[in-house]
């Protein structure tokens, strides 16, 4: 799914990260504490915004054509989403992010059946990370407008689980429960279902998006980007 960022013309794109520096004139100050490339992590927490049968990358323009998707983020997402129609819009991501952070996220949504099954209020969302994971490369601001997707929606067989995975999570705060598996598992009480996606970081810096999506992205190799 796209991200939205501030302007860019580097290549590599990586983490960005918001610093409020809150001083008070009876709180002591203390000194600031470098933390290594592999600490570097910034997460993004949105409740879902809605669901629709669109995909403003792979169908843009064609209402319904897609299967179902739950949105996340921005509020506004539809077929016809454009870049300057994101700006304009709200968003549903939390701690103050849907101030400053106009990304729209979106997932294939979970079906029993031909029924969607939908999360309890409040207890659905994405938490999009944003990891520096020690690259070798330095790393840049993603480039304002950016467009990719992740994974396969027409495998027909496992994808990777280096890609795509899901596991079961202790309630409400996390913790493994099961391992990482290409099929939904079923989970114990007391856990919750987890899918993680894992998005290319290395940018061929010039194209915003391409034909298939995905040939203007790259997965690192060895923490570095491939030429």
């Amino acid at each position: 799914s796209p991200l939205y960022r501030p302007p860019s013309r580097r290549r590599i794109i990586g983490v960005s990260v918001l610093v409020l520096c809150l001083v008070g004139v009876t709180l002591p100050l203390t000194r600031a504490t470098a933390l290594r490339q592999s600490q570097a992590v910034w997460s993004v927490k949105c409740e879902v915004s809605h669901r629709a049968p669109d995909d403003p990358i792979v169908f843009p323009a064609q209402a319904g054509r897609s299967h179902m998707h739950d949105f996340f983020g921005n509020v506004s997402t539809d077929a016809n989403s454009s870049t300057a129609s994101l700006v304009r819009a709200g968003s549903s991501c939390l701690k103050g992010i849907d101030a400053v952070d106009r990304a729209a996220y979106w997932t294939p949504s979970l079906k029993q059946g031909n029924a969607v099954v939908a999360g309890v209020p409040g207890e659905q969302r994405i938490d999009a990370y944003y990891a520096v994971l020690d690259k070798r490369t330095p790393v840049r601001s993603i480039p304002f407008g950016l467009r990719m997707i992740a994974g396969d929606a027409k495998a027909t067989s496992p994808q990777p689980l280096s890609i795509v995975h899901y596991n079961c999570l202790r309630f409400p705060n996390g913790g493994q429960v099961t391992k990482p598996s290409a099929s939904i598992p079923t989970c114990p009480g007391g856990s919750y279902l987890s899918a993680k996606i894992l998005f290319p970081s290395c940018w061929d810096g010039k194209n915003l998006d391409s034909a298939d999506h995905k040939s203007h992205m790259a997965y690192p190799v060895r923490g570095a980007c491939p030429a």
